[in-house]
C-alpha cells in the first residue's frame, strides 16, 4: 500500500560473515517511486561489468521487473 518501495538485495547476515563467500551481489538495492502517475525505478550497483552485467542481463531484468510492477499498479 506504499507509494514508495525499496528491495534490498543484500542479506548482511549471509553476505557479511567472514569467509562466507567471495561472490557478493553487484546490485545493492532497487528503489521504486511513483511520480506523475509513472513508475520510476532506480537500481544501485556496487559494481558492474560491461560484458555480462549491464550490457544485457541487468538492463533487461530490471526493466522487465519495472514493467510488471507498473502494469500491476496501473501506472505508466
Amino acid at each position: 500500500m506504499s507509494r514508495q518501495a525499496v528491495i534490498s538485495i543484500w542479506d548482511p547476515a549471509k553476505e557479511c560473515t567472514v569467509g562466507s563467500t567471495k561472490d557478493f551481489p553487484c546490485t545493492g538495492y532497487v528503489h521504486f517511486l511513483i511520480r506523475n502517475n509513472c513508475l520510476d525505478c532506480t537500481v544501485v550497483m556496487r559494481s558492474n561489468d560491461s560484458l555480462f552485467g549491464m550490457s544485457g542481463i541487468n538492463v533487461y531484468e530490471w526493466t522487465v521487473l519495472q514493467e510488471i510492477l507498473a502494469k500491476s499498479l496501473r501506472v505508466d
